[in-house]
């Protein structure tokens, strides 16, 4: 009988994985601009100001 042997690469990110920790930072890069919509601050607004600080 033959068992299946579990590869590695099975598909998912380990935590250490570059893919994985960027998804954590973006968080933080949109977060300011979500409370600021929150606030009321107009949508343009928050626009112009991710172009130019991005």
């Amino acid at each position: 009988m033959r068992r299946s042997v579990v590869h590695p690469d099975s598909g998912t990110l380990p935590a250490e994985s570059p893919a994985y920790s960027n998804f954590n930072t973006k968080g933080d890069d949109i977060m300011p601009y979500l409370i600021g919509w929150l606030l009321g601050v107009p949508l343009i607004v928050l626009i112009i100001l991710y172009l130019i600080f991005h």
